[in-house]
Order: structure tokens, then sequence, then C-alpha cells
């Protein structure tokens, strides 16, 4: 390209980039890469590590920050949005002003409301999701006049908490809303005075309006900048615009960067020779409406797009574009509407048509042009959608998109069918559009539009059918019917592993003419959020501080033959590249965490696909990233992946799981079930599967290798350091005594970060040994997912007999799990252990077995193997009630064990805790009863829409295990404050502000004088791994006994003191007299396995009533009621907080979260944001009512209290259960009243498949 003048500003203006981060200026030069992301630089050149990653394609919203930038509408003046770091390139920000959540307020200046709000409805757990969350609330506040409780829940779409379940952080910034509850705004009164921040201007209490004042934005000004050999330009105006174009030279790949944020769709898109930033060309943010037509500039938001739609949707012939503007609201999410632009859009599709644009779908509906301008002569020429997708683009640019008004009679209908409620992407969308004569009939006068997405590249007309529907009337009985078996003819979806089935896609398309058609016809039937929370990639770089980026095998089973490193090496700034063959110790992370050892690096045999190869060592991140794909890897003998269960068994891969009770790979068996079976009136047998789940911490695997002069200093996303110092001792063949390891806390874990750690800090540690520099390792997503492991798929095969009332007899059930390439984690002894759930029955044969497959090895994940028990009973329980025709809780009642039971892998039952006090209190706080009735006469009544509803009990047996902890307890004697270091990691269970807690009630403390330090094997060495929900248990036990012996002696030297008459002093004061007495102001516990409490019962049940969309397989949960025993809980709030975030979880092992791979090689496809969809805010149940017991308590547990980190995840089957009879009233209007399985996830797709949607039902 030839080069030219930027501007008039001096040269080495012209040669940077300026912008302000949180009022301070920063300048970008050639030093930063041109591709670097804003989130990096915010992280590693400003040192602002508020601003998490995780995703890095704009899908989780922990990288949330706000900008201020030039309004191209109202010249001179400034606007405000909250956008996603990870999609912008910095040198795109040219003229901006960010603000990260450092700006906002801290323990120093004062917090914001917005944080004050935040932590004062619990609204943190591990707080990596917090410091987005709060920006993108203050987004939303800055941008916007006034704020209410819908615009809180919508501007939610694109934040991810895998801890809260979402309530109360929907509650925290409802209560900031104009429209909010009162009662939650008499809360945040409370909460304000609480924290009692003061504005050091006014004195009054804080608003945060200072905070929210418009930053002045840095004028734009036209400039070119070369970097690293890559060109930037910044046009000032169309003219400019089309000057750069023209001067493209042939080859040259260019990226005209607007929002950018199609880069978290197409990552590999690129590498691009020549960038150019649209941002400051007014000329492509036209909003003009003149008579007959609306035209909006190329560059004009989706958010802008949306507010100019809402506001001309009552002009005549501009009606339809109500409709545009509700379709555009659930494309992608808030951040990415507020910069996402029409043309970034478009051009998406133009590139890759397969890609299922919503903007491009409906604008074709809409009878939209795009105005083409091309470099050469400055013309512009009008183009249809459908021509524009064969127009060459080369050196030519969209300005503007020119919307017509359109007769009274069109009317346009649009769907989106996705896997979750928001941020996702189609299975299908749709958008009609039909001219009818409503007096005639609804008589179709014009050829109609009907358009479809996600069908294959090439479809987007459905041409036959079209033609079918023009001039009928669309009341005619029958029409719809025949016009869906044309549409059968003529859609032919393509066959690809990401996507739903190519039936399901089929049936949609059918169905949304359908809906689209009645729609028509109007008879359609609703502290922690703070920077000050560091976690261990926010620790600031050291001084020669290296990065490493895994090599990924590429296949899922084969011989590794060769590795070549050359070209990897050849890049500027690569270190090394280490392999196997490197390692100077034992090529094995597992020192004590398995029977099997599992390879740092693959040496000879790769047993998935992802599995790490080598590591490659370069002076950044991106550099690390991009060597590693340079690694060429030679394999032999490569083999097609094992990737199911059912394959495993076929190829021999099988082995029995442990009894947990012998401890013996042996089936469990009480009484005879062969003799069960010859007594039972009624004997059934069935079968299903229960997938994959990943743990989706928002904090990824990260570790920093610091070499020291007598070892490493290690930090670690771990809650096993122990483990990890043990691990990297034996891969680098050293002392253990060499390796400090150190966490300060996680940002959730949820079992991935027990074992799974060890692969990341031990090849740090191999880095780290090898080129004696400092090695960080951070996993990306994509890496994280496809690296390691999850929940364990499972298969449960079952024989049951019973009487003829569903009491169980006797029960064989075979339970598989599927633990990956090593059984090191499985779970199917926990699932055989817990299979009998609530329940009773005199003989039982449980026979639990492990598959291994070329998948990661899977990992224990909250309620390992117990929820697949429970999931594997309940739906026995519903099989048999269908069986004999009898209500589903009736069986579960006649089932019930009664005190004094036995169990198969459990002491016997107490007292059943369900039966006696939830099921009551249960039936009548939900209105249980009534709502049966009323769901049974709606599904009479409705015949598209289906409801059910369903009771679920649950018995989690908490026993502890062979673990054991540190905790020291330390009283200062300069003030009388107090630190606790204990070898538990906090990871968002609440476990610190319940050994505050613990510790205060003892010693007589208040909390503001505890604190929590980090865990450290150096302080509590040979600490075991938290998990198995006992964990805070036993650490808040030895808490108890290390501050109740310093409260021994120092009540003692207050004994003496008061026998001397000198007993009146502060505790301040007594703590120095102690000091000076010799009495020891310190207390180290390790907790002993014989001191532990009994195992104990935790109780619960749950009441889920939904809604499916027969149609499409959508549905909502109308209300969900649980019920928890907690014993007498500590912190109320944080345990419902638990509960909430359990079930949550639980709903999305369920219904969301499916996993699919390619049978050819392995690969894990469901490996970001966009193809992985944990629950989102709008996912939650829309009525979620939790109560802990009342008047319970726990005379095993600590204080009283009872475990709440695992068993409320059991309960989210019961979402299943209801989804189930709202299924099954479905199938019967087609007199198909057979049992069917239901695998899980039910995901929108099996629903609407199960749901047997046949066009021949299509009456009007």
């Amino acid at each position: 390209m030839k080069g030219k003048e930027a501007s008039k500003a001096s040269e080495s203006e012209a040669e940077t980039v300026q912008f302000t981060i949180n009022g301070l200026p920063y300048t970008v030069d050639a030093k930063i890469s041109p591709t670097t992301k804003l989130v990096d630089f915010l992280r590693t050149t400003a040192g602002l590590t508020g601003t998490k990653a995780l995703c890095r394609e704009g899908g989780c919203g922990a990288c949330t920050v706000v900008a201020t930038v030039p309004d191209p509408e109202n010249e001179g003046l400034s606007k405000s949005f909250s956008v996603q770091s990870c999609q912008q390139l910095v040198y795109a920000c040219n003229g901006w002003s960010v603000e990260t959540v450092e700006h906002l307020g801290d323990r120093y200046n004062g917090y914001h409301p917005i944080q004050q709000s935040l932590a004062g409805f619990y609204g943190t757990q591990c707080g990596y999701c917090s410091p987005g969350m709060v920006m993108t609330m203050y987004g939303q506040q800055k941008s916007s006049a006034t704020l209410t409780a819908s615009q809180v829940e919508k501007s939610l779409d694109g934040n991810l908490c895998r801890c809260t379940g979402y309530r109360p952080i929907l509650e925290a910034f409802k209560a900031l809303a104009d429209d909010g509850d009162q009662a939650l705004k008499n809360k945040l009164v409370d909460i304000e005075d609480a924290f009692k921040t003061k504005c050091p201007k006014t004195g009054k209490c804080c608003t945060g309006s200072c905070s929210s004042k418009k930053t002045a934005a840095v004028p734009a000004k036209q400039r070119e900048i070369t970097v690293q050999g890559v060109k930037w330009f910044y046009p000032t105006s169309l003219s400019s615009l089309y000057s750069i174009l023209d001067q493209l030279t042939e080859g040259e790949k260019v990226r005209i960067v607007g929002g950018n944020t199609g880069q978290g769709v197409y990552k590999n898109d690129g590498p691009f020779d020549v960038y150019i930033s649209t941002s400051n060309v007014p000329e492509l943010y036209t909003v003009e409406e003149n008579t007959g037509e609306i035209t909006l500039g190329a560059n004009v938001s989706l958010k802008r797009a949306i507010e100019v739609f809402e506001e001309a949707a009552g002009n005549p012939g501009f009606q339809h574009l109500k409709e545009l503007a509700k379709h555009w609201g659930v494309v992608a999410n808030v951040a990415v509407r507020n910069v996402g632009t029409i043309a970034g859009n478009l051009m998406m599709k133009h590139t890759h048509q397969e890609f299922p644009s919503d903007i491009f779908l409906t604008l074709l509906a809409a009878d939209a042009q795009l105005a083409i301008g091309s470099s050469q002569d400055a013309s512009v020429a009008y183009v249809s959608l459908e021509d524009f997708l064969l127009t060459d683009m080369q050196k030519k640019v969209v300005t503007a998109v020119k919307l017509p008004s359109l007769a009274a009679d069109i009317q346009i209908r649009s769907f989106k069918i996705t896997p979750r409620a928001v941020n996702a992407h189609a299975y299908v969308n749709a958008a009609f559009r039909f001219q009818v004569d409503e007096n005639d009939g609804f008589l179709v006068k014009s050829k109609p539009f009907l358009l479809y997405g996600g069908i294959n590249p090439n479809f987007i007309h459905a041409a036959n059918t079209e033609d079918f529907l023009t001039g009928r009337r669309l009341t005619e009985q029958g029409l719809l019917t025949e016009a869906a078996e044309i549409l059968a003819t003529e859609v032919l979806p393509d066959a690809l592993p990401q996507d739903s089935s190519p039936a399901y896609r089929l049936s949609l398309t059918q169905s949304l003419l359908y809906k689209a058609v009645i729609s028509i016809l109007g008879i359609e039937a609703s502290a922690q959020n703070l920077r000050e929370a560091t976690f261990a990639n926010d620790e600031p770089t050291q001084p020669h501080e290296l990065h490493g980026v895994f090599i990924q095998s590429s296949v899922g089973s084969a011989d590794i033959v060769s590795i070549d490193t050359s070209e990897a090496l050849s890049l500027p700034g690569v270190v090394a590249v280490i392999t196997a063959e490197d390692i100077p110790g034992i090529n094995d992370f597992t020192a004590e965490a398995g029977t099997e050892a599992e390879e740092v690096f693959a040496s000879g045999k790769v047993l998935y696909a992802g599995q790490g190869i080598g590591l490659v060592i370069a002076e950044s991140y991106d550099v690390a990233s991009q060597a590693s794909k340079m690694v060429k890897v030679e394999y032999a003998n490569v083999q097609k992946p094992i990737l199911t269960i059912k394959d495993a068994l076929d190829n021999g891969n099988v082995q029995p799981d442990y009894n947990l009770i012998t401890g013996k790979r042996e089936p469990v068996i009480v009484g005879d079930v062969e003799a069960g079976f010859k007594a039972a009136s009624h004997v059934i047998e069935g079968e299903f599967d229960m997938g994959f789940q990943f743990h989706f911490p928002l904090e990824p695997l990260a570790a920093r290798v610091t070499p020291i002069e007598d070892g490493y200093d290690v930090i670690v996303t771990s809650i096993w350091p122990a483990e990890v110092q043990s691990s990297i001792a034996q891969v680098l063949g050293i002392d253990a005594n060499s390796i400090n390891t150190s966490v300060r806390r996680v940002g959730g874990s949820f079992g991935g970060k027990i074992s799974r750690a060890h692969m990341v800090s031990t090849a740090a540690a191999v880095g780290a040994w090898k080129t004696h520099r400092p090695v960080r390792v951070a996993l990306n997503l994509k890496m994280f997912i496809t690296l390691i492991g999850g929940r364990d798929p499972f298969y449960s095969k079952y024989k049951v007999g019973f009487d003829d009332f569903g009491k169980l007899v006797s029960v064989d059930l075979d339970i598989v799990s599927d633990s990956g390439c090593s059984a090191n984690e499985a779970s199917a002894g926990l699932g055989a252990a817990y299979a009998s759930n609530v329940y009773y029955c005199p003989n039982w044969l449980l026979k639990p077995s492990v598959v291994t497959t070329n998948t990661p090895s899977n990992t224990f994940m909250r309620s390992p193997g117990i929820f697949q028990g429970i999931v594997t009973i309940e739906s026995i329980m519903d099989h048999i009630a269908h069986y004999l025709g009898r209500d589903p809780l009736e069986v579960r009642e006649v089932n019930l064990a009664p005190a004094g039971a036995e169990r198969p892998s459990a002491d016997p039952i107490v007292k059943n805790v369900f039966q006696e006090d939830i099921l009551p209190l249960l039936k009548e706080s939900s209105e249980y009863e009534l709502r049966l009735e009323e769901v049974n006469a709606y599904n009479q009544t409705n015949r598209w829409r289906k409801r059910g509803i369903a009771i679920m009990p649950m018995c989690f047996n908490l026993g502890y295990p062979d673990f054991r902890f540190g905790v020291l307890v330390n009283i200062y004697s300069h003030d009388g404050t107090v630190s606790i270091a204990h070898g538990g990691i906090e990871m968002g269970q609440g476990l610190n502000t319940k050994a505050v807690q613990v510790a205060s009630h003892i010693l007589g403390v208040p909390v503001a004088k505890i604190k929590v330090k980090a865990t450290s094997t150096t302080t509590n060495a040979n600490s075991t791994h938290q998990g198995a929900t006992v964990c805070s248990d036993i650490v808040l036990l030895g808490v108890k006994k290390a501050c109740e012996n310093l409260r021994a002696r120092l009540d003692s030297t207050r004994e003496k003191l008061s026998k001397e008459g000198k007993g009146d002093v502060s505790w301040a004061e007594l703590v120095k007299i102690c000091k000076s007495s010799d009495v020891d102001l310190s207390e180290r516990i390790w907790t002993k396995m014989s001191e532990y409490p009994n195992a104990y019962d935790i109780w619960g049940g749950v009441c889920a009533e939904v809604e499916v969309d027969v149609l499409t397989g959508q549905f909502m949960i109308r209300q969900v009621d649980l019920i928890e025993d907690c014993g007498k809980s500590l912190s109320p709030y944080v345990d419902i907080g638990q509960i909430e975030g359990a079930f949550v979880m639980g709903l999305g092992f369920c219904t969301l979260e499916k996993v699919k791979f390619n049978s050819e090689t392995g690969e894990k496809l469901s490996n970001g944001t966009w193809e992985y969809k944990p629950p989102s805010a709008l996912d939650i149940p829309v009525d979620f009512r939790v109560t802990i017991l009342p008047n319970s308590s726990n005379t095993s547990g600590v204080l009283r209290a009872k475990a709440t980190g695992e068993p409320p995840l059991n309960l989210a089957f019961a979402v299943v259960m209801a989804l189930r009879k709202a299924i099954s009233a479905a199938r019967a209007h087609r007199s198909r009243n057979e049992w069917y399985k239901i695998d899980t996830p039910l995901t929108v797709e099996k629903i609407q498949q199960l749901c047997l949607v046949d066009p021949a039902d299509f009456s009007i």
C-alpha cells in the first residue's frame, strides 16, 4: 500500500494512539502488537487486573469496561456505553476514554453504590465475575437517563456467573432502579449506611454521581500508523476512506474495524495487512427519516438501530419495525449491541454465508436495500440483501441501509430459536412477510417471504412454499399441513457435528411457519466486586517473565512419530519449546492424585484430541499462542477415537468401579434381587444416558512459577496446593521443600481445580526450570475446555420389581461412568452409593463400572456421581408411575424410607425429614394441589403450549472422607487483631466468611478485626483438597478448636487479673498482658479423622413448574419452590446463595450444557461460549423461592450447621420431571402414551422432538 500523510499532527503523535484510562492519558506505540486487545493492554500495560479475561469472544462479560467516545450524531458531545474489552483492538481505541472497575471505588476512597449494593445483597461469591457485573450496570447507568428493573434484567444478558444463580445479583441492581421494589430499596439504604461511604466533596453519602460524569473524549484526527509491518488507518470522512481503499494493492488483506465484535464468532479470520478504523467517519453514522424511507449509516450500532426502530414503529408504513426491534434485541448481548454495527454483521454474513445472521434475515424481510460505495469513483449503488451476497466488495464499502415504508396490509414476523434464553446463536432463525387481505380470509395478495437461516450456507428462501401460499387464504383448513409438506422437500439442513440435528431444524422451519401464521391471524395463546480481589493470573508481570502456551494434539488416538519445532522457534520472541524429553524428573503430574499416571506432555501415544504435547515459551502470550500453532506433529497409527460409553463398552474398555462400603471393585448387594423379582407383581426395564458438563468457572486455570534462591515460588489456581507442590517436585526431580505454593482464592472450581491445576503448574515449572526465568501459563477458554474434562457422562440400565402400589421390591442397576482417558476420578461408585436417595427397597444389586474413552480425563464435579445416582432412581420412580398410571408423587411417597430403614451404602435413616417436615411444608407453601389442577386445566385448553409440575425429594448423606487440614490462628499483641491461615481455599463457598464468624463468636472479637490469609504450603503443609462439600466443616472445626484453645489461655489470664482486681481490661490490653506474660498467642490445629463429627443427612425438596412451547421446544421455568435442611445456618444469605447457585448449575446439566465432538478426530467442538451454553440470568426460574427449613439443627455439624455447597444441585432434576409431564401432555394429543426415555441434557431440540410435532395437526 502506498503511504500517505495521516494528519497535520506532530510526527510522534501521528505514529501513536492516545486514549485515557480512568482519567489518565495512555499512549500506544509500535512496541504494542497491532492485534493487541484492550483487555490485555489494561491488564499488562496499565496493570488494571480488575478487568478479567476468560472467553475472549464476547460471551462471558468478565472483561466489561465502560467507554466514552465522541458521539457521531451530535458533534462536540460524547456518549458512554459498556463494551467487552476482549473484542476491542487497542489500536481502535484512539480518542476513547475508558473506565475500569478500579475507577469506581475502593477501600481507601469509598465504594460506588453499585459495588455496595452487589456486596450487600450477597451477589458475589468467588468474585471473578463481579467486576464485569459492576461495569455492565455502571455502563447502563451512564448510557440511560433512567434505570428500570426491566433494563437491569436485559443488561446482564452477556454476563455469566457460575456461583450465585443470579438472583442476588439481579436484586442488588434492581434495588438501584427507579422502579425497583420498595423492599429492595429499603435494604439498599441499610447497606449504604453499613458502608458509610462519604463523598469527599459534599460529606454526604456517596451517590456515584462523580464517577458517573461523562469524561471528555479526545477529538478525532486522521492518521496512519505502521506497527510491526501492519498498517492502521484512521479516516475522518467518507472521502478519505475511499482514498485509503483505492490505494490498496492486490493481495493485501484488509479488516475494516467498526465494533470488531465479529472476531468473537470467527476467530481465525486474518492475519490482516491493513486495518481501517471507521469509528470517526460521520457519514457512516447517518440516521435519517424521510417520507417513505429510513436511512441508517453502516456504522450505526445495533443498539442505536433498535432505538430508531422503536421510535419509528408508531409512524404509518413503519409498524413492522417493532418486530425488527424485538428481534435485534436478542442478537448477541448488550455490550456487543452497543458497538456492533449493521455493516459489520452483514459483512460477516457476506464472508461466511453459513452464518445465521438475524440482521440479514430481518432486513431482507423488510425489503431493505444496501448502499455500496465504490472507492474508484465514489459512486453509490443500491442492492438488495440477496444481491449483496453476490457482490465483490473489493475496494468497496457498505455505507448505509435504506428501509422503505411498507403497505399497511404487510405483516412481518420473525423468530430465533436458541439453545439458551439469551446471548446464543440460532439453531434456526426465520423471518416471514405476508401481505394479506384480512377481510377475505387472510388472502395472501402477493408472493410472501419465507426466510430461514441455519439450514445450509445457500438456503434463504423457501421458494416453492412461497409460490404455493401465493393467492391462498391462510384460514384454509389443511393449508399449513400442505405447506409443511412442501417445506420438507426443499429445506435440506446440512449435517454438521456442532449443529442441532437436521430433523430438528427441518421441524422448526415447519413449526415457525405455523407460529407466524397463527400470530398474523391473531389466535396466539411470557468486596469481591472490586479489583482488590486478586486471583492467580492477576499477579503483576515480573521482570523477564515469560508466557507458556500448550501445543495440543489434533487427533484423539495416535502414536507420536516426531515433533518439529523449527518454525515455531524461528518466530521472533519465542524463547523455547519444551516437550516430554525436556522433563528432568517423572513425566506424571498426579503425584498423589490418582492411581494412574497422567503425563504432563504426551510422550509416545496421544490419548485425546487437545492433549498437551509440549509448551511454547515466549516473551508474550500472543507470540506463544501463534508459535504453538506452528509446531508440526507427525502421527502414526491414527485410530478413530472412542468417544461414547456405548463405543467403549463395545470395545471392552470397561472395569468395575469401587464399592464405597467395602473399598473393592465389586457390586453393592443388599438382599436377594432375583428372589425379589419373583415376588414382585410387576417388573420393568429401562435405560438412559446422562451427558457431560464442564465446570466453567469464570477464572480459568493459571499458574506462575518463579525461580528463587532455593527453589521455586508457585502461584496457582488450585484447591490442592500441597499436591501441586508434590507434583512439581516429582516432575522436576527435586525436594518438596524447594517448592512454595500459595493460593489467595480461586474464581470458582466445582472440582475443575483439584488435580487439573497440576497440569498447568507442572508445565509452567518445567518451563521455569528450562529457561531460569519466571513462566506464566494461563489458559484461554478454548484450551481450558479442550485440555481438561468435566462431569463424567453416565449410562444407567435398570430392572425394577414393585407391587401394585408402586412400592419397590427389587432393583438391579448397572451404572456406568465415562472417566475419559484415565479412571483417576471415576464416580460410578458414588452413583451407586447414592442411588437409593430417600427410598427404601429390601433388595438391591448396584453394579458400578467405569469405561475409558479418547476424551480428556474427567474429574470430580459438584456432587460427582451422586447427581447421576439420584437422577437414576427418580427416573425409575417416574417409569413406575407411568406403568401403573398413578401420580408420580404418590409413587414416591409410598417408597419413602421410614426411620431406621437400612440403606445400601450408608447408616440407617434416623428420621425421614423430607416425609415428616419438608413435604408438608412444600405442598402448603407452593400450593401444589391447586397448581396441579391449574396445570391440568391449562393443558386441556392449550394445544401448542403445555405445562408440567413436579415435586422431587433429596437425601444427601454427608460422610467425612480422609481429608485433613491445618489451621493457624494468630492474635497480634500490637492491637489485638486476629489472622487465620488455614489449608482450605476460598472459592466462593463462603469458607472465609464462616471462618471469621466462628473466630469472632468464640474469641469475642469483632469481625472487622479478623483477616484470613492466603493458603500456603509453608504455613499449612500437607493439607488435602477442597471437595465433597465437607471441607468447610473440617476447616471450621479446626478454627473452632484453635480459637477455643486461645480463648482458654486468655480467659485464664483474665481470671488471674480479676483475682488481683485488674480484670476490667479491654481485649487489646488483655492481649498485650498475655504477651508480656509469655502466653502463646498462636495456635495451630491439625484436624484429625478421629475427631470428625459423625456422618449426617442433608434433606431437601423442590416443586418445579414449567411451560413448554411445543412447536419449538423452548420453555420457561415458571416457579421453583425449594426447601433445604441446612441445620442451624451460620450465614443464611451465604447458604441461600450456595443453594441457588448449585440449583442453577444443575439446571445447566439437565437442560442446556450439551457437548459435541468431531467423530473422526475426537476434537471437542463445544469449546467456547459460542457453542457451550451455561445458564444465563434469563434462564433461571421466573419465580425462585428458596427456604431454609426452620427449627432445624445438626448435632454432628460445626455449630449445628449443615453443608450446602453440593446437595441442592441434585434437586434441579425436578425441572426435567416437570418437563416430562408437559411433553407427555403434548404427546397425548397424538394418542402416544407409551413410556419414553429422557436423556440429559434435555435441550430445546430434544423437547421439541419428543413432543412429536406433526404438521398434520397445523389447524387454524
